[in-house]
């Protein structure tokens, strides 16, 4: 029996210039070729808002029967195991010469999206979208023979209904079933989580339980991080590289770096953290003292205001001297099953000009 398949958090990525069997070439907002209109991104497709749309220009700029083939999306399925049976494009409001009129679907167990090449063809035929000036939301539900389990699928655009200078849709619904459920994993015996590739994202200006404001990479100034001391240092087995991050204040004080920290999404279906550690800096002036956790299913981690607070304590790094060391282990008192989740940084044991820390690790089931 069918069921609609949900998208695990921050893992859809526009792409372009992309073909099936391929690697994907990530799309990005802008004016150009290989670009999608800043207010028409990725993100419209799975918002549950019909009135916004995904629009994509591809490898052609201007009114012609090319721009936006060859474009598309990859993402990360919820569900464990799920096996694709089915798709359904939505129709934009207003502008029709631009619906996609053939698709190629594909599938992957690849942890990497972005450098996979390891992709199994799936289906190539219509969008279900044929039918032009259509009052309703959704196309035909198109079948998808396939009785294989792929954790993430790939959708490319091949053919549009008109010279136009775009190809729009305003979502994509996925339907199957799930071959496992969590009942096979046990907490008794946690793992090493495996973060979402292109998932992780700096933060500062932290609201526990509301929103955040994303940190960018520069050598000065507040809401920013060093240059190459991003948060992708604390996931690259190297203890020697650091994320360090300034938050409100750029200068020497007690408040410099708090309230800053990254948002990251779990590469597992259903996953439960019970336990996390983190390393310390380089400086241990700059170490996080008290730090908080949390934890979401929100398919947009950026805009999500319902964040649940697993963990409110110490960091475990309160008695480590030696630098890129881990501390204790952080055990959750009530763990629960979420896709996405959130660390901030409370207070730290000097006063300096940043927050500093080498690496964290996500342990669960």
């Amino acid at each position: 029996l069918s069921i609609e398949l949900d998208v695990q958090p921050n893992t859809v990525q526009g792409v372009w210039n992309t073909s099936a069997g391929g690697i994907s070439t990530l799309s990005s907002p802008g004016t150009n070729v290989g670009n999608y209109p800043a207010t028409q991104g990725i993100s419209s497709l799975f918002d549950d808002n019909a009135n916004t749309i995904y629009s994509s220009r591809g490898s052609s700029i201007g009114n012609n029967l090319i721009a936006g083939l060859n474009t598309g999306f990859y993402v990360t399925i919820a569900q464990c195991q799920p096996v694709l049976t089915g798709f359904s494009y939505g129709y934009t409001t207003s502008s029709p010469q631009n619906d996609p009129l053939t698709v190629t679907v594909e599938g992957t167990n690849c942890a990497n999206l972005q450098t996979c090449n390891t992709w199994t063809l799936l289906y190539n035929g219509s969008s279900g979208l044929d039918i032009s000036g259509t009052n309703a939301t959704y196309g035909v539900v198109e079948t998808v023979s396939n009785t294989v389990s792929y954790q993430s699928y790939r959708f490319l655009v091949t053919s549009k209904r008109s010279t136009s200078s775009f190809v729009s849709y305003s979502d994509v619904e996925f339907f199957g079933y799930s071959t496992q459920t969590t009942a096979n994993k046990t907490a008794s015996s946690p793992t090493l989580f495996v973060i979402q590739a292109a998932s992780l994202e700096a933060l500062w200006n932290i609201n526990i339980g509301g929103l955040s404001t994303i940190a960018t990479e520069n050598s000065a100034g507040a809401g920013t991080y060093f240059t190459n001391s991003g948060p992708d240092n604390l996931f690259d087995n190297a203890n020697n590289t650091y994320y360090t991050s300034r938050g409100n204040f750029s200068g020497v004080s007690a408040v410099s770096g708090l309230y800053t920290g990254f948002h990251v999404t779990i590469a597992q279906c259903q996953p439960t953290l019970v336990t996390f550690r983190l390393a310390t800096g380089s400086t241990s002036a700059y170490d996080p003292l008290t730090i908080a956790l949390e934890g979401t299913n929100c398919n947009d981690l950026l805009s999500c205001t319902s964040w649940a607070t697993l963990y409110n304590d110490t960091s475990g790094l309160t008695s480590i001297a030696d630098r890129g060391a881990f501390g204790n282990y952080l055990s959750i008192p009530s763990p629960q099953s979420f896709t996405g989740y959130r660390l901030s940084v409370l207070s730290k044991r000097s006063s300096g000009a940043w927050v500093s820390y080498s690496a964290v690790e996500f342990y669960g089931y």
